[in-house]
């Protein structure tokens, strides 16, 4: 089993190469061009300045390019934070703040949505790139080295993503301005090393936090269709149920 993003890419690039890995309407790319792609992006993002655990959101419509940017950033350890392009500008600002991104790429535009003409000063982002900018990244051999390193010093149990879903807005507000999280891993870790890999995950998101711990998926309440059940999660963040306040 290929456990990271960089092992799985160099796997099917490898046995796979002509295979078509993703196909949108106006175009395609095999997983050895997917493959050759992603990593010559990666050691450019590592030139402009992003490494291992840098939040990078990410705001383009789905495709070929959205999947190449994300796999470039993830496949050395970078933390991608995809966000939605429905997003009003007020919505995009509180977003990029709570997960605390430091990087951002985004289209300039995409049915009728603006999303860097307003873009106020946030604490943590550093730097912000249109689409059309990335493409002009460059790389050196430095560079691929040091990306080639990040890459293989991954570890499957790495973050990968910070994702704001169409249910996160439940957890908002659960007790004055605290964000609320549910907190699931089932990789073989103690209840013990779960809690601390879980404060430490949230310390970084700068608001005071409510969580719950959860050590498996199958904890996580659902109705008799098998969707998540979201008042019973609001019961479990609202109760004092393993929680973590900071």
């Amino acid at each position: 089993m290929r456990d990271t993003i960089d092992e799985l890419l160099t796997h099917r690039a490898a046995t796979e190469t002509a295979k078509p890995a993703v196909i949108d309407p106006d175009t395609r790319i095999t997983y050895a061009a997917l493959d050759s792609t992603t990593r010559e992006l990666a050691a450019a993002f590592v030139a402009a300045g992003v490494g291992k655990g840098s939040r990078v959101g990410l705001i383009m419509p789905n495709g070929v390019g959205w999947v190449r940017l994300a796999l470039a950033l993830t496949r050395v350890g970078a933390v991608l934070v995809p966000l939605s392009t429905l997003l009003r500008p007020r919505e995009l600002a509180a977003q990029l703040r709570v997960a605390a991104v430091q990087f951002l790429v985004s289209v300039e535009e995409f049915r009728g949505h603006r999303y860097l003409d307003d873009l106020p000063a946030l604490p943590a982002l550093r730097q912000v790139w249109s689409a059309d900018e990335v493409a002009g990244l460059t790389a050196d051999d430095s560079a691929r080295d040091v990306a080639c390193s990040l890459a293989s010093s991954v570890d499957p149990s790495d973050p990968l993503a910070i994702m704001f879903t169409s249910d996160a807005a439940f957890v908002t507000n659960v007790r004055g301005d605290r964000v609320g999280a549910v907190v699931v891993c089932d990789v073989g870790r103690t209840p013990d090393q779960l809690q601390a890999a879980a404060r430490k995950a949230l310390s970084s998101f700068k608001l005071p936090t409510v969580w719950v711990l959860l050590t498996s998926v199958e904890q996580v309440p659902r109705g008799s269709t098998g969707k998540v059940d979201v008042r019973r999660l609001r019961d479990m963040l609202t109760s004092n149920q393993r929680e973590e306040t900071q």
